[in-house]
Parts: structure tokens; sequence; C-alpha cells
């Protein structure tokens, strides 16, 4: 593998970790107080990937089909998390 190679594994990485958010803040609809630690423990020394991602999705199972399918589908390029709401609320 070269450095491009390596470099573009990371991008990735980085993009894909940018959802973590989105899965804490639904662990924390569903009352689960250590959203980040659960997280943090499953993807800890690992490439985070969309398929990594999708895999500690699956095995949530306090959390509705439903609200499991909403987190599949979010995309890195298109998750802005709170922000829009954040904009609205300060600016």
């Amino acid at each position: 593998m070269g450095f491009c190679d390596n470099f573009i594994d990371l991008i990735k990485s980085i993009k894909c970790s940018v959802l973590g958010e989105a899965v804490q803040t639904m662990l924390r609809k569903y009352g689960v107080t250590d959203a980040y630690d659960q997280l943090k423990a499953f993807t800890r020394g690992k490439h985070i990937t969309k398929e990594l991602m999708h895999g500690f999705i699956k095995t949530l199972d306090m959390v509705s089909d439903e609200d499991k399918e909403r987190m599949i589908a979010l995309m890195p390029e298109s998750y802005t998390g709170l922000a829009s709401m954040l904009v609205q609320k300060y600016i």
C-alpha cells in the first residue's frame, strides 16, 4: 500500500468518524449515558469505516429498527449535526 492509498484511507476514516456524534446522540435518546465510551471501545485502534459504523449500529439492541436505518442512511458528506440549529440560535 503506497502513501496515496494510506492517505485516502485516513481521509475516509476521518470522514466516517464524524458520524460518531450522530450515533452518540441517538444512544442518549434511548437513555444510554455512556454512549461516548461504548463507541470508543468499539472503534479503538481501528480505522473507522462506513462498514465499521454500520456494524456498531446493528449491535444496538435498544435502538429501534427505524432509528438504526436513519443512522445507517447518514453520509459524512451531508451530516451537519446540530450546526444549523446552533447557528440559528446564536447568530
